[in-house]
């Protein structure tokens, strides 16, 4: 009986051998896909509706910067993902704060200026540089700051 068995399993192999009979047929996956549909030039349709919109890093890191001394640049890039040319400026989040007041930008074609002076216009996309600039700090620091952070809001309007 148990012979039987394994010659009729064997059979069934051997019949669908040459179908391709295999383990696993298919195979799915799913991805999400967003998109951004703006009506405006450029486009399908006409539109004379003037969209100001950028997009800035999440996140900088300025590394190891000393009491006393000029941090090295970061570079950072803005987009502007609008339809039309548009004047940026930044602001800090708690402008008195003793470490990031110093917060330097520049557009790599004039001066560093301090976040509060800071004005540029930006086409489709604009690279930036950052600096923190504790040379010439007036508060006394004792201890060490590690993981110190601020906000910095940009601010895009029509230029």
């Amino acid at each position: 009986m148990v012979i039987v068995g394994i010659i009729l399993a064997f059979s069934v192999f051997i019949t669908l051998l040459p179908y391709g009979v295999k383990a696993q047929e298919s195979d799915e996956k799913v991805m999400t896909v967003e998109a951004d549909v703006i009506v405006g030039s450029g486009g399908n349709q006409e539109s004379n509706e003037s969209i100001v919109s950028i997009q800035v890093p999440n996140y900088i890191h300025l590394e190891n910067v000393t009491v006393g001394k000029l941090s090295g640049e970061t570079k950072l890039i803005i987009n502007n993902t609008g339809n039309i040319d548009v004047l940026l400026t930044a602001e800090l989040n708690k402008p008195d704060d003793i470490i990031f007041r110093h917060l330097q930008l520049t557009n790599g074609s004039s001066t560093f200026r301090n976040i509060p002076e800071f004005i540029t216009t930006i086409g489709t996309k604009r690279t930036l540089y950052m600096r923190l600039d504790l040379r010439y700090i007036n508060e006394t620091i004792e201890d060490d700051m590690i993981g110190e952070t601020a906000q910095i809001k940009f601010i895009a309007m029509k230029a």
